[in-house]
Formats: C-alpha cells, sequence, structure tokens
C-alpha cells in the first residue's frame, strides 16, 4: 500500500508526524516493514555524523541538516553554491561561471559535485543550460550563510554580469537587474530599471505590480 501525507517535507512538523504515522503503521500486526523519506533522513543525518548509531534520528530541524551538508562541500564548490544563491533559485550556467571567479573546468567540476550531493539540478533549456536549487529552501539556507557586505557585493557582481548577457528576455532582465541592484552596495543603480519595469507593468495593465515597482 502506499500513503501520501499532505505538507511539504522541509516541514518538521510534517516529518514528525509522518514518523509518527510511520510508527502507527508498523504496530499493525503483519506488516513488517514502512518505509519513508524519514528513514532516508535518519539515516543521512547519521551518515553526517560519522555512523553513529545515536544520530539515526530525525535532525533537529532540517536547516541544521542542511548546512551539515554544505560544510562538507569543498571550499570551492560552497564558495560557487554561494554565488549560485545569490543568483536565485534558478538561473543560467553560463552566468553562473562568468561571475564564479574560477576556472571554467573548476566551476564543471564543481557543478557536477552539487548535482551530485543533490543541492542543485540541471536542466537544457533551447537558450542553453540552466540550473535550479533542489528546494527553495536549500537556496535560502545557502545565501544566508553570506555576510551583508559579501552578499550586496556579489548581487553587484551579478547585476553587471547581467547587463553584458543576453541571458534572459529584456522583460525578464529588467526585473532581475532592479533586483539585484537594489540588494546591491549601489541601489541607486536599481532606479531606472524599477521604472521601466513599472511602465512594463503599466502597459500589460498589471497595475498593482506597477504600483510596487513605483514605490520601489
Amino acid at each position: 500500500f502506499e500513503f501520501v501525507i499532505d505538507g511539504d517535507i522541509v516541514d518538521p512538523d510534517v516529518l514528525e508526524r509522518m514518523a509518527r504515522f510511520q510508527s502507527g503503521l508498523e504496530s499493525i500486526p503483519h506488516v513488517t516493514k514502512v518505509y519513508s523519506v524519514v528513514d532516508v533522513l535518519k539515516t543521512t543525518n547519521r551518515a553526517f555524523n560519522g555512523g553513529r548509531p545515536e544520530f539515526e534520528q530525525l535532525p533537529g530541524t532540517l536547516h541544521g541538516l542542511l548546512m551539515a551538508r554544505f560544510d562538507r562541500l569543498p571550499e570551492s564548490a560552497r564558495y560557487l553554491l554561494q554565488k549560485a544563491a545569490v543568483l536565485g533559485c534558478a538561473f543560467p550556467a553560463d552566468v553562473l561561471k562568468r561571475i564564479a571567479g574560477l576556472r571554467v573546468d573548476d566551476v564543471d567540476t564543481d557543478l557536477d559535485l552539487l548535482v551530485t550531493r543533490q543541492f542543485l539540478m540541471p536542466e537544457t533549456l533551447e537558450s542553453g543550460q540552466v540550473y535550479a536549487f533542489r528546494h527553495a529552501l536549500i537556496q535560502a539556507a545557502v545565501y544566508a550563510t553570506l555576510l551583508k557586505r559579501d552578499r550586496q557585493r556579489f548581487h553587484l557582481q551579478v547585476a553587471q554580469t547581467i547587463e553584458d548577457s543576453d541571458a534572459w528576455l529584456l522583460g525578464e532582465r529588467i526585473e532581475v537587474l532592479a533586483y539585484h541592484y537594489a540588494e546591491s552596495t549601489s541601489p541607486e543603480k536599481a532606479i531606472p530599471h524599477l521604472i521601466a519595469a513599472a511602465e512594463n507593468a503599466a502597459h500589460r495593465c498589471d497595475h498593482e505590480t506597477a504600483v510596487t515597482r513605483y514605490q520601489s
């Protein structure tokens, strides 16, 4: 039989409900084994703690487990993932390579590792290779590891790189530039892009977005 529990598996409350439900099923006569993502997380938690049996349990927080995985990456892969987190939940591979500050071969090696370690997933589109974080929580957790001054510096670097890139369609590009400049060390550079984004929204009769962009 297959049972489905509603909710997000990155929510600790959902995982605890799943664990209790699993335990209840296993107490039913003739039920020999119930397997779920809870088992995967327990095994992973134990593996990240030297294989010690007392750690074969759900981690205190999923954020803690994500950070344990992040800390075990090689330094260059951690640095690359932080820059990827600044780009957002999904991003063109060529933009990441341009801001990485690493040799292209090293970037490719680190990207392969990040895919293998389940941080990123690749996708090939007509416009080129794209990567996405496997879950928004992973992107948010990695982004939070950056000091504010580093985040601002990386956002500025991303914005400047995007201005010289055709990785986004014009409308999307304006929105992305407005966001990255607003979060950078030069937020005043976001103003013309915010105005352009507001005008585009007004032309689409998306008045709510237009007002939001003008207020930004």
